[in-house]
């Protein structure tokens, strides 16, 4: 498929999704919502590709709702539902990018903020540049955290970090991300497509059902107890030993590592 506002390309085993309007620092709206929408349904679709890869074009990764649309269409042109027609886009797309059963990686430079601070956090990874910054920016334009925020936010960085930065709207740094849990990994600014790379690579060596097993038990885990976690798991490792050939690979590649690694 070709996308008027994104720029894919597959690269098996990895593919790279990149928000496409550096103009508006690839702020986000309802076609670029629909089309990363559809971007990540077909590489997840698509045989051959493991691991998705986003990042942003020009100078910012995104910098959240495009606000001259909402000035145009709400606050001048009158029409208010135009914003409820935007958050049910992203958030269908935020929705896209948690059920991937192929994991995605961000690749952040330049600013993330507001929903689109939301797209990394609705990633499984998050490397970010040195240079990079992050604002849950909602409440400095008047509005209500959305895109998922109030959900992500909290299960990563806890929830005091998570109201202060929600409620201040101040923005952080990328160093400081990191150190209250949100980022994987903060590389040179020159480095971050390189690191990416080699950490979708690394994920890409392991077992695709196993990840996305994985991916999705760790997710429901919030809405369950213990043992029903617990009979979860044991489908899910009961669907990879049953249908997957992965699985015997691995088993038998490393015991072998493990043979020859005790040799004397």
């Amino acid at each position: 498929m070709t996308y008027n506002t994104l720029v894919v390309e597959p690269k098996p085993p990895l593919a790279w999704i990149r928000l496409n309007r550096p103009e508006r620092l690839n702020a986000l709206d309802r076609e670029l919502a629909r089309d990363l929408r559809a971007a990540v349904g077909e590489m997840v679709d698509r045989e051959g590709i493991r691991i998705i890869l986003l990042r942003g074009e020009g100078r910012a990764f995104s910098s959240g709702g495009d606000l001259r649309e909402l000035r145009d269409q709400v606050v001048e042109g009158g029409r208010t539902e135009y914003l409820g027609e935007l958050v049910d886009e992203v958030h269908a797309t935020i929705r896209a990018l948690w059920e991937s059963p192929k994991p995605i990686v961000a690749a952040v430079h330049g600013v993330a903020a507001g929903a689109g601070l939301s797209l990394a956090l609705a990633c499984d990874f998050r490397l970010a540049s040195e240079e990079a910054r992050f604002q849950m920016s909602f409440i400095n334009i008047g509005l209500v955290a959305d895109s998922g925020s109030t959900y992500l936010l909290p299960r990563l960085v806890g929830m005091g970090r998570a109201v202060e930065l929600a409620l201040t709207g101040e923005q952080v740094s990328a160093g400081q991300m990191e150190r209250f849990g949100a980022l994987n990994r903060v590389v040179p600014e020159g480095d971050l497509i390189r690191a990416a790379e080699e950490f979708g690579g690394k994920l890409a060596r392991k077992s695709s059902m196993a990840l996305g097993h994985t991916k999705r038990l760790l997710h429901e885990s919030w809405g369950r107890n213990l043992f029903e976690q617990l009979d979860a798991e044991r489908d899910g490792i009961l669907d990879v030993v049953e249908n997957s050939p992965e699985f015997a690979a691995a088993i038998r590649a490393f015991l072998e590592r493990s043979r020859r690694g005790g040799r004397k």
